[in-house]
């Protein structure tokens, strides 16, 4: 949290009692559910992605999701447990990292891989 409060960032959210999350931005102080967290943090990420994208939808629009276009990735192993992990960037800039277990990592590269043969079009070709 120190580089984001050198920059004036002075939002902090921190673990509670009885599965809730805590909060702060300044004086305000919210108390939420773990999963009204997800739900908001998800929103915020996605807003923050919309609001850096060439094609936004009208001023007010709700927000609660969104597919997170990918500009860089890469992998390595998590220095806590040696597990493979992925760290994708989207747009903003912001790096999401992602912790698989060996299994899973392979099964998810392998549909993938699966996936990106499925989509390929000859060139010229547009989908429907």
């Amino acid at each position: 949290m120190q580089e984001a409060e050198a920059e004036g960032f002075d939002w902090r959210a921190e673990l509670a009692a009885d599965n809730h999350v805590t909060v702060r931005h300044g004086a305000h102080i919210f108390e939420l559910s773990a999963p009204e967290a997800m739900r908001a943090g998800l929103a915020l990420m996605a807003a923050s992605v919309i609001a850096n994208s060439k094609q936004q939808p009208p001023v007010g629009t709700p927000i609660e999701n969104c597919h997170f276009p990918v500009t860089a990735w890469s992998t390595g192993r998590s220095v806590a447990n040696g597990e493979p992990v992925l760290l994708l960037t989207i747009p903003g800039g912001q790096v999401v990292v992602y912790q698989l277990t060996g299994l899973s990592a392979e099964a998810a590269g392998q549909a993938l891989v699966a996936e990106a043969k499925a989509g390929r079009r000859p060139s010229g070709q547009r989908p429907n």
